[in-house]
Formats: C-alpha cells, structure tokens, sequence
C-alpha cells in the first residue's frame, strides 16, 4: 500500500578473530585462562522513513576480550573458584544489525565486566553450585533513537541437582539479583498519564512520553524493578519403565513499573505438570501448565 518502515536498517560487518585458551595446573590449583581479539569493520545504512537517525555510519577497530579463572579442587568434591572477564562485542539490534546513530557517535561496541565467586559440590549423585556475582555492561534501546545505557547487576544464584534413586530426582534453581541503570538516565521512555500530570481517566487513549527519563528518575543510578529480585523453581521426576512424571513450580518475585508511583505487579507462583508414556517407537505426552492459577 506504498507504506514504509520507520527504520529500515542494513548493516555490512566482518570480524577477524584471533583467540586462545589455556588451562594451567598446579597440585590442586588450576588457572583457567582465555583471550580474543577481534577486528571490526562495519557499514550500517538506514533508509526509514521516519528512522531519527543519520542515514549512514561506519566504523572499525580492534577490541581484546579475556577472562581469568582459578580454582582449588580436593577429594572432598568441593571445587571453589574466582572469576574476572572483560568482554568487548558489537552493539546489536534484535536483528543483529549496527545502529547508524551509534557508529556515528562512537557507542557501537558493547563493554562487560563481570567477577564472580563461588563454590561447586559433586559427589555421586549429587551436584550443586553456588555464586555471588557482580556485572556491569551495557544495554541497547531502540525506542525513539538508539540510546545505550549502562548497567550494573549483582546477585546470588543456586543450583542443585539430586538424584535420589535410580526413579527419583530432583533439581532446584534459585537467585536473588538487583540490576541497576546506571544514572543520569536519558533515554526515551513512554510513560503512564499520571506522570506528566494527567488522570487515568483524561489520559485514556493517548500516548505520553518523556525523552529523557532523568527527569523523572533524578540523576542518579536507579533499581531496574521491572526485573523480580527473586527467582525459586523446584522440580522433582519420578521414571519408570516406560513412563514419567514431573511435577514443579516456580515462583518470581514482585515486579514494578521503573517510574514514580508505579503499578506493582506481585509476586506469583506457577505450577506446572508433566508426564509421558512410551510404548516401543510410540511415545504419548500431556503437559498441564498454570495448574493452580496462583
């Protein structure tokens, strides 16, 4: 019907990569130790009608990536361990492009750090890990203008897989985490209609939006709520001759909108079911999700 995209973007990229691993022992104590190097060339044109972005961009240069791991390991089956990497990679859209307006401003490459302490656990039977962990990178909005932001994520994670006979196992997952947008925050954001000062019931229908989401949030770093903070899903599967059932649920914290007076969605749980029937080359299987609608 003679309609355009708002944002038609094609990106050209090569890469040429070099890398190395190495795993060095000492007794008990290993170092685990990785690098790339990568070099970038890109071409991103954008022929949008409505793109708010320069039409074409180009960029190149050489980024190194590394990682460092020492761990201690005994007979006991405990295995713990420390963890630093660097990561440098493009800044891609959902459709592995390079937005014009990053080439052109210098943001097109996407930096993490990431440290991490933890302890590993396996003996016959049983395996189970846990890790703090801290990381900060970068994230890509395309609402409105690509922006980047940085952020910064800290946590705990738990995971625990039991094999309680030969029928009978269980698994368990779990974490606590907090994501942090690294303020002054100015990206582009749709807001509700009570935040620039309208009713709900005057603001129906219509559309508002702030094009820099600091003033709302102040300048500072902010706790990214539309994220839960937690996170438990147990399961347990019974099999036997020809047949299989597992059952389990997963429960996810409370949610929130990031701006001020923000509608709160609760915590829940889902349970779910699962079971199944084998028959020589036939295999028959019903899963049953949600069962409690809690």
């Amino acid at each position: 019907v003679g309609l355009g995209w708002e944002n038609d973007t094609q990106s050209n990229i090569s890469d040429l990569g070099l890398f190395g691993l190495s795993d060095l022992g000492w007794d008990r104590l290993h170092l685990l130790l990785g690098g790339r190097y990568d070099d970038y060339a890109v071409r991103s044109r954008d022929d949008g009608v409505l793109a708010y972005a320069p039409p074409s961009g180009k960029a190149n240069g050489g980024r190194f990536t590394w990682s460092a791991s020492l761990s201690w390991r005994d007979d006991s089956g405990l295995l713990p361990y420390l963890t630093h990497a660097r990561s440098s990679s493009l800044e891609t859209g959902q459709a592995g492009e390079v937005p014009t307006t990053l080439l052109v401003s210098g943001g097109w490459v996407s930096d993490s750090t990431l440290d991490e302490a933890g302890v590993k656990y396996a003996v016959d039977g049983l395996d189970a890990s846990l890790a703090l962990y801290r990381q900060d990178r970068t994230q890509l909005a395309q609402i409105g203008g690509a922006h980047v932001s940085g952020t910064r994520g800290e946590g705990v994670e738990l995971e625990v897989r039991w094999l309680l006979n030969d029928h009978l196992s269980a698994t368990l997952a779990a974490s606590l985490s907090h994501t942090f947008i690294e303020g002054p925050d100015h990206s582009f954001a749709y807001i509700p209609a009570r935040n620039a000062g309208v009713s709900p019931q005057d603001g129906f229908g219509g559309a508002y939006l702030t094009y820099d989401f600091a003033t709302l949030k102040g300048p500072g770093d902010y706790d990214d709520t539309l994220v839960p903070h937690a996170v438990v899903s147990p399961w347990l599967t019974y099999t036997g001759q020809g047949w299989g059932a597992s059952r389990g649920a997963t429960e996810v914290g409370k949610a929130a909108q990031t701006g001020p007076d923000p509608v709160v969605f609760p915590a829940h749980v889902t349970a779910n079911l699962s079971a199944f029937v084998a028959r020589g080359s036939w295999r028959a299987s019903v899963n049953l999700d949600n069962l409690f609608e809690a």
